[in-house]
Formats: C-alpha cells, structure tokens, sequence
C-alpha cells in the first residue's frame, strides 16, 4: 500500500533537514576541534607551502584554488581517527585535505632548501605515514644499534680514510644540503665517514651517517657532482627509506651472530685497504683476500642496514637531490654526470653486475635517463676539486694498481695529480709501474726511470719499493751495474725494516722478499 503523497513529501522535507543540520554540526564540530588544536598540530611545517589545485579537488577548493599547506593533523571522534593535511585558504579559511588529494596540486615559490624537503616529505607520504605509524622509536633504535656495529667493526679495522682537510670540505657542503637533523623528532643526525673502499659508492645508515667511498670520490671530478651524490644520500635519510625497508624485511639476521661473521670478512681484507701511509708497504701478488673485499658492502650488508632501495626510492631520491642541487645553483646534471663516471668505471674495470641493476633496482642507464644525459662530460671537470681530492686519489691509485690491477684506471688517477701540479711520490711510482707493464720499448722504460727519479726527488714520504721499481726497469735496459745497486739499496731497507718488524705477523712475508732480492743480485751478472 502507498503511502499518501502529502506523507512522503513530510517525510523526505524531515529527513532533508535532519541531513543539513548534521553537516552543519560536523561543520561546526570541526572548525571547533581544529581551532582547539591549530597550535598542536602534529606536524607543522617551519614554513607553509603554496600549493595550487591543478584540477578539482572537492566542493570547497576547485581547480586554480591557491592554499598555504600548514602541516599535518588527526580529527578524532568517538570511534576513529582521521588524518588531514591543514591548509589556509586565501580568505583565511581553513580547509582540510585528505593526503591522498596533495597528487591533486602543484607546488609553487619553491625557493630554499627547507621547502625543497618538506615538499618531498608532503608528496612522498613520509608525514602521513609517520602519524598511522608512529615514530617506531624501539624500531630505529634496533636499526641505529646495527649501523654503530657497522661502523665500529670498520673503524676497529683502521677501513676509514682520514683526511681532516677533505672531510672539512664534505661537511661545508653537507651542511648546504641540510641542517644536519630532522625537525620532525625523527632521531638521527646527519655525518659522513670515507671508506677505503676503491669500487664507486656511497649509502647512508638509518642514523644518518653517509658512508662514501675514496673510490667514489676519485670516480667523479667536480663539486657539482659530490654535491648531487651527497644530496641523493641526504634524500634517502629524510625520506626515511632506511626504516621503510626493515619493516619490510624478512631476510634480516640476528644482529650479534650477523655482524660477529661480518668482523671476519673485514678482518681477512684488510691487507688490501691498508694504510694509507704506505711507505714500508711491499707490494705482492694477489691475494685470496681481494676476492673477500668485494663482500664489505655486499647485498647481505645493505639488506641488513635497511639500504636496499628499490626502483622506487632511488628515483624519489634522485629527483629531491635534482631539485635541491638546482636550488642550491649547482649544474642541475651534476647527479647525472656522477652516475655517468661511474658507469664509465664499471666499463673499465668490468662490473658488469652495476651496469646492468635489477629487477627491482633500476640500472645507471635508466637513471641518468631519468635525471637528463649529459651531452659533454668534460665540461663537468673541475681543477680545484681534483686538487682537494688529491690524497685520495693517490691512495686509490695505490690501490687499483697493487691489489686489482686495474692498470688504466690506476694510471689515470695518478695522472690527474701529476698534471694538476700535486703528484706525490705515489703517484709517479703508479705511473711508471704502469707504464713498465704495459709497455716494453727504449723510450717507454727511459720515461719509467725518469718518473722514478722524480718520485725519489720528492721524498715526503719515501717508498722503499721505488728501488726494487727502478732495479727492475734498469734491467730492462741492461744497465746492470745500476740494477745491483738499487736491488742491494732495497735490500738494505728491507733489512731495517725487518729489525723494526721483529715481532710482527709480516716477517715471514718480509723474509721471502729479501730471499728474492738477495737471488737477484746474484742472478743479474748470470743473466
């Protein structure tokens, strides 16, 4: 049976009423709750950011609407909470936004580097992720325990390169990047540490410490491209990748076992990233050690510190340090130019597994791709940057030639320093060893003892294997009276240096190289 018009149209003019005054009471219930707590906003940003809508986004702000987005905050009721971007209107209003809506505006006046973050932080969903999830405070106190056992086994180890001059200059750029700590009540705060470590990398520990390679730093060649390197490092911190990765974990080991069989693999490698002060170092064959050095920053390492990025996190990462840099009025290519050199590297020295990625992580190509192609590489070349990063440079040189034999890549290093005015006597010896294995005729050994007399002639820090260097090479020309005398010079120094080793694990070592210097004297008059 129907009911009588006049009672249908009574009952729906009552339930339209009843409709409109709860809106205006949900209205005024939020405008009160929000004016309540304006001043306890979770998340308020330093500075507002002007956004724009770029098309409609509900009934109150329509497409070309200009707001200032102020933080971010929950509207609870009796039941739920619910979770709102804060913004001022033009009129002073206020409007409340659902997260998911800010895909819905373009940002405008983007003009330093605090809203160059926190505009990441808004568009990436760090905020509101941070308010569902909370701080995790036991969680990153878990993940900061791992980074200081990581960086305690390296530093027991003597894996850290020193040099306060370089460092000093990290840190001014560092802090152009950032203030250093996170205004959000994040833990953690931002410094760098260089690794000897000769393949190109760089990471940053849930803590907040940057772990760069000397590798990495001799790889690239201009301010403009540590300055994207270190940005992208900044951006993966901020953007708290670290933390989102070991929620997601389920390979991560038991810390103390983990890191107890990790001290092993750091300890079996160090005689290859020795000390930089090489001057009683003997150079020898290869060792089943530089098969183990790959495994210092290996997928094991970096899944259980959190820093295994995925696609999508190195992008998000390349495009905050892509905005920052271009703010910071540095070559807005400089990322790319760095990933570039060190695609060039990998060629050179056969890493494919860097060139190629993953399924998850994309490859150097697709990135720089992403970040724009450098058309000419050598514009990117700095002199004053190569002039600091000289000590490094000399102590990879080292390295790349005693330990990987990456002949070309050592010799380029040493180079570099030598045309730039700074060469040390590492750099001349690198070169000339070179140049010896390389190549065999007249004017090439000539060149190999010139060098080696003009590393003889700097002595900063004298190299007792320049002897057995130039002993070899005056063989080669056979200049034989000469060779005697430098292998007999090496000798000599050989023995000093055992009597100063007496109780050390590198006798034996030591003994087997004046074993072999001593059958050469003899030999040469035989030969």
């Amino acid at each position: 049976m129907e009911a009588p018009p006049s009672l249908t149209m009574g009952t729906l003019e009552g339930s339209q009423k009843i409709n409109n005054n709860m809106k205006l009471i949900t209205t005024i219930i939020f405008s009160l709750i929000l004016n309540q707590t304006w001043s306890q906003i979770q998340f308020q940003l330093n500075q507002p950011l002007n956004i724009i809508a770029i098309e409609r986004v509900n009934m109150d702000v329509k497409k070309g609407d200009k707001l200032e987005l102020i933080g971010y905050d929950n509207i609870y009721s009796q039941d739920f909470a619910t979770m709102y971007i804060v913004c001022k209107a033009e009129d002073g209003s206020s409007i409340l936004l659902d997260p998911k809506k800010i895909k819905s505006f373009e940002f405008l006046n983007i003009d330093n580097r605090e809203k160059i973050w926190d505009k990441n932080l808004v568009t990436n969903g760090i905020y509101a992720n941070l308010i569902q999830k909370g701080m995790q405070y036991e969680l990153r106190n878990e993940l900061n325990n791992e980074a200081v056992e990581f960086i305690n086994i390296l530093s027991s180890e003597d894996r850290f390169f020193k040099d306060a001059y370089f460092e000093d200059y990290l840190y001014s750029l560092l802090n152009k990047i950032h203030i250093g700590i996170l205004s959000d009540r994040r833990p953690g705060n931002l410094y760098i540490k260089i690794l000897k470590e000769t393949e190109p990398n760089a990471f940053a520990l849930p803590n907040g410490c940057i772990i760069i390679t000397t590798g990495l730093l001799s790889t690239i060649q201009s301010e403009d491209e540590l300055i994207g390197i270190l940005a992208h490092e900044v951006a993966h911190f901020v953007l708290d990748h670290q933390i989102m990765n070991y929620n997601k974990s389920v390979d991560r080991k038991k810390r103390a076992e983990f890191w107890s069989a990790f001290a092993t693999v750091v300890a079996a490698s160090a005689d290859v990233y020795l000390t930089s002060k090489n001057s009683n170092h003997i150079p020898g064959i290869l060792t089943a050690s530089t098969a183990i050095a790959a495994s210092i920053i290996s997928e094991e390492i970096i899944t259980q510190l959190g820093v295994k990025y995925n696609q999508e996190q190195e992008i998000e990462a390349d495009k905050a340090a892509k905005e920052l840099i271009s703010i910071l009025k540095y070559n807005k290519l400089g990322l790319s130019a760095a990933l570039e050199r060190i695609k060039n590297y990998c060629i050179l020295t056969g890493n494919y597994i860097a060139l190629s990625g993953s399924g998850s992580h994309p490859s150097l190509n697709s990135r720089i791709n992403q970040l724009g192609v450098v058309e000419n590489l050598e514009s990117f070349t700095q002199n004053e940057y190569l002039k600091k990063v000289s000590l490094i440079n000399s102590y990879n040189a080292w390295i790349e030639l005693w330990y990987f034999s990456h002949h070309l890549a050592a010799k380029e290093l040493a180079d570099r320093n030598i045309k730039n005015g700074i060469g040390t006597e590492t750099d001349y010896l690198v070169k000339a060893v070179v140049l010896r294995r390389l190549l065999n005729t007249k004017e090439s050994n000539e060149e190999v003892i010139d060098l080696i007399s003009k590393a003889k002639s700097i002595n900063i820090n004298s190299l007792i294997t320049l002897y057995k260097e130039e002993a070899l090479t005056l063989l080669r020309l056979g200049r034989k009276e000469e060779s005697k005398k430098s292998f007999q010079t090496y000798l000599s120094q050989l023995n000093e240096l055992k009597a100063k080793l007496e109780n050390s694990n590198k006798k034996t070592e030591l003994e087997d190289e004046i074993d072999w210097t001593k059958k050469m004297i003899f030999k040469i008059d035989l030969i």
